[in-house]
């Protein structure tokens, strides 16, 4: 769990199939929300997994499934 504190008190994870997608999500909410002002934007270009998912090249799935540790 993060805690965050002073002005910049918002985190947003956003998913997408290439960064002219994440551009273009970020040019949306800056015209729908003018007040808000972009602290830090962090990009990961590639996941091996997603929520215990294992994922191909293309980002799509493979199939295994990596359980949780107990």
């Amino acid at each position: 769990m993060q805690a965050l504190r002073g002005q910049a008190n918002l985190v947003v994870s956003v998913f997408g199939r290439s960064l002219d997608a994440i551009y273009q999500w970020d040019q949306r909410v800056s015209v729908a929300y003018p007040e808000m002002h972009l602290h830090e934007s962090v990009m990961q270009l590639r996941w091996a997994k997603r929520m215990g998912w294992m994922l191909d090249d293309a980002g799509r799935l493979t199939g295994e499934i990596v359980p949780a540790l107990p």
